[in-house]
């Protein structure tokens, strides 16, 4: 799973749930963690009340705020200007960086 600064706190959370239970490696920059699971309450004027209700945490049980999601992974920071294709690209500089990673040609 790809992660960046442009990230959500909602993928944030996906990736640190999915990294231990279906074995996915995050790649992308360390992030910071912060995010909290929350109840949504749609209220008269069209406002959505978010309620939290809990912290999300890591496989240890430590609170993600505290501790972050820390990238298997590191590459640079980049989201791309369109969505990524089937084959990798030297326009791409993730592209780049995981083929030097992996030592491709």
């Amino acid at each position: 799973m790809i992660v960046g600064q442009n990230s959500t706190p909602a993928a944030d959370a996906l990736a640190s749930a999915i990294r231990s239970s279906l074995e996915v490696n995050i790649i992308g920059s360390d992030r910071p963690g912060k995010t909290y699971p929350t109840l949504g309450i749609p209220i008269a004027g069209g406002i959505q009340l978010n309620i939290s209700h809990g912290v999300v945490t890591d496989n240890a049980g430590n609170p993600l705020p505290m501790t972050g999601v820390k990238a298997d992974v590191q590459v640079e920071d980049y989201l791309p200007p369109e969505p990524l294709g089937p084959k990798p690209s030297d326009a791409d500089p993730v592209h780049r960086q995981l083929r030097q990673i992996l030592q491709l040609k």
